[in-house]
């Protein structure tokens, strides 16, 4: 079975030569311009030709778009986002508990964090609180955050903040995922300064404590794109403009013919994964 690789946006982006970059999308140059104005990472070309695909990215490159190349495998091999029930900093390492099993990540252990905090609406403020266990309930176990067929808007799991902890071990890449008002911070409880919430205090900390930590704070006050699950009508009037933006037919045909588990996941999730990616690309 052949591997697709993909082209994935890395902003902020340059000095952007709009003009000169808009033949490789298809595009206007205005059109251009609006997409490289979009802070969060997101998949702009894919195919199965990975020498194709570099020699895109090296025009773009030059015109001024950040961009990394990677294999759909990383992205399908990247851990679901499973939040943990408890944590605490101890003198050996961060202690996490996910279904009352424990795993201690070392401070000195190289760690990319990406921290998401969504934005939430004036209609989402109005809402009644969700009991943990529905939170839980709606997040899963082990399975990651899901778009379903009956979500409409942005509720519960997916307008809280979170952190997902990226690191490797001899068991390969880990994730762990830190997510308020799931994971429980009572272990931070005393020392929350004031005027901090829970998760900016255990981001803080975390910088504090980890040696080589590289925080990506790109999915802070994050604009969910339209719909908040993937269409599954039509394509797009116009899908040469879209692409593979959130929520479009293409993305969910494209995520499907990666990996049956990626077709349906949430915007939270997929967008922390290709931040780890350009991140790790980065920085490796």
């Amino acid at each position: 079975m052949s591997v697709r690789h993909l082209l994935i946006s890395d902003p902020p982006h340059g000095d952007v030569d709009a003009a000169a970059a808009a033949s490789h999308f298809g595009l206007a140059a205005a059109e251009v311009r609006m997409k490289s104005n979009y802070g969060l990472p997101e998949i702009w070309f894919a195919g199965e030709d990975e020498a194709e695909l570099r020699d895109t990215s090296a025009a773009l490159e030059a015109v001024g778009l950040n961009i990394v190349v990677v294999s759909g495998s990383d992205l399908i091999e990247t851990p679901d986002q499973t939040p943990a029930e408890s944590f605490e900093f101890t003198d050996a390492g961060l202690r996490v508990d996910l279904d009352d099993a424990g795993w201690t990540l070392a401070y000195d252990a190289p760690v990319i964090a990406v921290y998401g905090r969504p934005r939430v609406d004036v209609e989402e403020r109005k809402a009644p609180a969700r009991s943990v266990a529905a939170q839980v309930s709606s997040w899963g176990r082990g399975g990651g955050r899901r778009a379903s067929s009956s979500d409409e808007g942005v509720d519960g799991p997916r307008a809280l903040p979170f952190l997902d902890l990226y690191t490797h071990s001899d068991a390969g890449l880990q994730r762990i995922s830190i997510v308020q008002e799931i994971t429980s911070f009572s272990q931070m409880a005393d020392n929350l300064p004031h005027g901090l919430s829970a998760m900016m205090n255990f981001v803080a900390e975390c910088e504090n404590h980890f040696e080589n930590v590289c925080v990506d704070r790109r999915l802070v006050d994050m604009t969910l794109r339209g719909l908040a699950r993937v269409v599954t009508g039509p394509s797009p009037s116009d899908p040469v403009r879209t692409g593979f933006s959130y929520a479009t037919q293409a993305l969910a045909e494209l995520l499907g013919s990666l990996s049956p588990d990626l077709k349906d996941i949430h915007q939270t999730d997929l967008s922390s994964r290709l931040a780890y990616l350009t991140t790790r690309s980065r920085t490796s």
